[in-house]
């Protein structure tokens, strides 16, 4: 028996050595580049949680990124915003299998392109509506009366729930059915946050920090750029720096901003069976809603994919400046979460350590 627990501990020592060689290889190799700033990224490996940092988050200073270090987490904002919208569901606020056109103004009833869509389709990405809507207002009438010109409007972070509804009053419909294929939309999730606000009667920013952040003790976690916050300003790929915004309509589903710290809460949350409205929301969002093949199930807002005998539940991208990267195994009680402010995708980088990450054997 001892030597079987010495022969288990050497082999998890070599897999948790295998691990930091790979994050700190990974880390430093994306970094490196010329197009990249700043990364903080998270694992949870049973009680372990370990943070790190690699890069500066502004090419002028040497300052590097800390777990309390606010990012722009892009789409993963969409995986909350589907937590709202399960705990909307679960208190009796909402029907995830309503239909869309319930929950918007009597005015846009008239637009048979929206029928047969339900609140599930919006929050699995099979609502047939497209990734963005078309209706941005064109950067220099924007901003022709701006009185700040050294900071331009950005199209994005000034739409408005008007835009958003003249937007679906006009939408001509899609190619195939509500339900039928699976298209990723950024606007379906800019639609649900706008009806929770609508249900809630409040901003987005008031209803998340107040069923979200609060339940789960996240403290730099928001929809709005506060200024005492640190803050790792986002950079596009040829270097120009992306002012952080409110995202208006589009903030349930690009513009939440969040820490390391948060977000390895957030996923914590996710180990414990559920007693709070909260916690019953994040297990709502992991039931199965659709299949793609050949290997995906979608949950709200979440992939489903079975990896080295573990589940596990990801979401990862980049908008404006910023990648982001989360992956969790409920049953092996790991995670990853990676957050740069650099637009260079972080994908393949999560990808290898989160291989990494799921070949350590569980300590006995």
């Amino acid at each position: 028996m001892l030597m079987m627990l010495n022969g288990h501990s050497q082999t998890r020592a070599r897999e948790l050595a295998r691990l930091e060689f790979v994050i700190d290889s990974a880390g430093k190799a994306y970094t490196s580049k010329s197009n990249t700033h700043a990364i903080t990224l998270g694992i949870i490996e049973g009680a372990i949680t370990q943070a790190y940092s690699f890069g500066a988050i502004d090419p002028t200073d040497n300052r590097l990124a800390t777990a309390q270090t606010v990012f722009e987490i892009g789409p993963i904002s969409q995986t909350i915003t589907a937590t709202l919208l399960a705990e909307f569901a679960h208190k009796g606020y909402l029907d995830l299998d309503g239909y869309l056109l319930d929950y918007l103004p009597d005015s846009l009833v008239q637009n048979r392109a929206l029928e047969g869509i339900t609140l599930k389709h919006l929050a699995n990405h099979t609502s047939g509506l497209p990734r963005l809507p078309t209706n941005f207002a064109h950067p220099d009438s924007l901003n022709a009366n701006n009185p700040y010109p050294e900071f331009p409007l950005d199209p994005m972070q000034e739409y408005s729930a008007a835009d958003l509804y003249e937007y679906l009053d006009n939408f001509p419909g899609s190619s195939y059915a509500p339900g039928a294929e699976y298209n990723p939309s950024d606007l379906g999730y800019a639609i649900l946050g706008v009806i929770l606000t609508e249900i809630s009667g409040k901003t987005f920013e008031e209803l998340l920090r107040a069923s979200f952040c609060q339940p789960l003790g996240l403290e730099n976690t928001g929809s709005i750029p506060y200024a005492e916050l640190d803050y790792a300003m986002s950079h596009l790929l040829s270097g120009e720096m992306v002012l952080p915004g409110t995202y208006n309509a589009l903030a349930g589903s690009l513009g939440i901003k969040s820490s390391l710290r948060d977000l390895l809460l957030y996923v914590r949350a996710h180990f414990v069976l559920p007693e709070t409205d909260v916690e019953h929301a994040l297990s709502m969002t992991r039931q199965f809603t659709y299949y793609i093949p050949p290997e995906t199930d979608l949950g709200l807002g979440w992939s489903m994919n079975l990896q080295q005998e573990h589940l596990v539940f990801s979401y990862n991208g980049d908008a404006n400046g910023s990648s982001t990267y989360l992956a969790f195994a409920p049953d092996g009680r790991k995670a990853l979460v990676i957050l740069s402010n650099s637009a260079a995708p972080v994908g393949d980088l999560g990808d290898a350590i989160l291989e990494a990450l799921l070949n350590v054997k569980p300590s006995r």
